[in-house]
């Protein structure tokens, strides 16, 4: 057995368990001291009794503290008889004292106010009595060489950044915990586990509390967020690399902004009275499997790119699971989802649809009366899709180029708002190859651009006011029989417009107001032609034909029968068309009354 000289032995007696008490001096002039009964200098400055002639102390600013301070000894009078009790701290006690190392606080201490031991770098414990009621906010923040396991004593109500910029390593709430401030725990990476079961009556969450607390492990699933909850504030767990589970929203919480993004919960069911859910919330999270937004009766708004690119969500929007209560669906929202699924029918609160459902894999869309506009490329590409519906909008202005382009599910024959409509963009129903029916479109159309039926199954196209059509803009729509089109100066037939339109019977153009005006010269295109002030065409072929067999050799073009035409007597303009570096060549105009509208060929 090894022996320790006697000074060594002394030593240590000295440094560990030699005080017994604490001595309040309280001088004539000035604040009292609390002097250690075992060692001179190892003194606490600057305490006051609370009133004049109490027993009961508070610590005050400049305190000189340092060292170690077990406050939880008696503290007696120089008498030696008269008992005191130290009851609190004022706020700010300690701040930025480098030179405190632990604390152990008074029995029965109730309270520890705001910034109490703020960017005490050096204080390493300060374990919390059970006693406690309030922590002001910062308390602890700060304390750098802070470390422990935090179990909040349960009368605590509340908490705000208490030890931010601390290296404590674990934080279980107390039964009566109801709020945790804004950034509460935000970059905390010494926090490895969280535990918010027991606060069975927390209401609030601030912003960004535990963002990026990234070796926190919390389990959200159940008790894990509270049912009592009301506020979940703005990126409460974003960046939570461990934060885990099933998350049901509770019912009382109204949004939720990037509230759970970056985290690895595995489902996102809605609560009844979420109204929002933010931009971002949920993208490119590839953990989460399951979203149900069916239970959020009033959901009004769906951020942009809310869920985009969560490639393993699986998220039915049949009926409920898309709310009627919507009234915004952000851009992206769901882009690049392949799990999203349903029959979507848009709530009419709706207006604009930007990319929504792009790539995903809805099988239908019936667009809501409130839509007013859908973007470039918003369903592109999306061979699921098989029945669209677009009668219902009262004020549909745009349908965006590539619109629908490739969505060769599409069976169902396309209806289109009867007022309203606007644009219909280049290659907006390009490739829809099973999409038919006959298309009207309201006479507020006065262009269709290049290839926007092209390769479809439509059987006939109204469009009264429209005046330019693309090119390639029929192409191979090998069902299409009927065209009937407006009149304007600036009516057109795009080059191979109708190129394999097999099944085209007629053309038709509206008269113009004045058909005496539809004479005089105007260059002549391969594939166009205009008079001058008469803007009726028919596609040309420089081949010579008769009067009774006019259209014949067309098909060597075009390469489809225009059948058989059968020609008015009555005809009301004759002239001549001239070609760049061409012969004049002879043009007809007949008048067809008995359509309706007045319509008008031209033929060579």
């Amino acid at each position: 057995m090894r022996v320790l000289p006697l000074l060594a032995v002394l030593a240590a007696l000295s440094a560990h368990g030699a005080q017994t008490k604490w001595i309040y001096r309280d001088p004539s002039t000035g604040g009292g001291t609390l002097v250690d009964d075992s060692d001179e200098n190892h003194v606490l400055k600057n305490v006051r009794l609370t009133e004049a002639g109490a027993t009961t102390i508070r610590v005050n600013r400049s305190n000189g503290a340092s060292g170690d301070y077990d406050l939880s000894l008696p503290v007696v009078g120089e008498d030696g008889e008269t008992s005191y009790a130290i009851v609190g701290f004022v706020a700010s006690c300690f701040q930025d004292n480098r030179s405190i190392r632990s604390i152990v606080f008074p029995p029965g201490l109730e309270e520890i106010p705001e910034s109490c031991f703020q960017s005490c770098s050096g204080l390493t414990n300060a374990p919390l009595p059970a006693s406690l009621v309030s922590i002001g906010s910062g308390a602890f923040s700060g304390c750098s060489s802070l470390t422990g396991d935090i179990v909040l004593p349960d009368a605590v109500q509340e908490i705000n950044r208490v030890w931010h910029g601390t290296k404590i390593t674990s934080f279980t709430a107390g039964a009566g915990l109801l709020s945790i401030g804004s950034s509460s725990f935000q970059d905390m990476s010494s926090i490895t586990n969280l535990d918010l079961s027991p606060a069975v009556s927390l209401r609030s969450i601030g912003a960004s509390c535990f963002e990026s607390a990234g070796n926190m492990t919390c389990d959200l699933s159940g008790a894990g967020l509270p049912r009592s909850l009301s506020t979940l504030g703005k990126n409460a767990f974003v960046g939570c690399s461990k934060a885990v589970g099933d998350v049901v929203l509770p019912d009382a919480v109204t949004f939720v902004t990037n509230t759970f993004k970056s985290t690895r919960i595995t489902s996102f069911t809605a609560g009844a009275g979420l109204l929002s859910i933010g931009s971002s919330s949920f993208q490119d999270m590839a953990s989460i499997t399951n979203v149900d937004l069916s239970p959020a009766v009033s959901l009004r708004s769906i951020g942009d790119r809310c869920f985009q690119s969560a490639r393993y969500m699986a998220c039915d929007l049949t009926g409920a699971g898309l709310p009627r209560t919507l009234e915004t669906i952000g851009q992206s929202a769901f882009y690049g989802s392949p799990g999203v699924t349903g029959d979507v029918v848009l709530p009419d609160g709706v207006a604009y649809v930007t990319n929504t459902f792009r790539s995903t894999a809805v099988t239908a869309f019936v667009a809501g009366a409130g839509l007013r506009s859908i973007s470039n490329e918003s369903f592109k590409d999306m061979p699921s899709l098989r029945h669209l519906d677009l009668s219902a909008p009262t004020n549909l202005v745009y349908i965006g180029y590539s619109c629908f382009e490739s969505c060769s599910g599409i069976t169902n024959a396309l209806v289109l708002p009867e007022s309203g409509l606007r644009t219909v963009g280049t290659k907006a129903f390009l490739n829809c190859r099973g999409m038919g029916g006959d298309i009207v479109l309201p006479e507020t159309v006065t262009n269709l651009p290049s290839q926007v039926f092209c390769n479809t199954a439509i059987s006939s196209v109204t469009a009264k006011g429209v005046r330019a059509v693309g090119e390639q803009c029929f192409k191979g729509a090998s069902s299409l029989a009927r065209i009937e089109l407006g009149w304007g100066l600036d009516a057109l037939l795009g080059s191979a417009c109708l190129d394999g339109a097999s099944s085209l019977k007629a053309v038709y153009w509206r008269s113009p107001p004045d058909p005496a005006k539809c004479t005089g010269e105007a260059p002549l295109g391969a594939w166009d032609w205009r008079a001058n002030g008469c803007t009726n065409y028919i596609p040309w072929s420089p081949r010579t034909r008769t009067a009774a067999q006019p259209w014949a050799d067309l098909a060597d073009e075009y390469n489809r029968s225009y059948g058989e035409i059968v020609l008015p007597t009555r005809r009301y303009g004759v002239g001549t068309i001239k070609r760049t570096g061409k012969s004049a060549t002879e043009y007809v105009a007949y008048w067809l009354p008995d359509l309706d509208p007045v319509t008008v060929f031209l033929i060579r």
